[in-house]
């Protein structure tokens, strides 16, 4: 894969990732929470979106934390 080249996730890939229901996703991408391409009903993530959502979520939890 070359670097310009965005690796996709669909809502079951990206409901497997995070071990939730596949509408908790839906969810949040509808809330503009999460940053997604629509392609007819369903929804497309990109990778480096995933990380970026994930990243985020976790220093919010660590400074909850503290």
């Amino acid at each position: 894969m070359s670097k310009t080249e965005e690796q996709y996730l669909n809502t079951a890939q990206l409901q497997r990732r995070w071990s939730c229901c596949g509408l908790t996703v839906n969810r949040l991408a509808r809330a503009g929470k999460i940053p997604h391409l629509r392609l007819g009903k369903q929804y497309r993530f990109a990778m480096s979106d995933v990380l970026a959502y994930e990243a985020a979520r976790k220093n919010i939890q660590f400074n909850a934390g503290a």
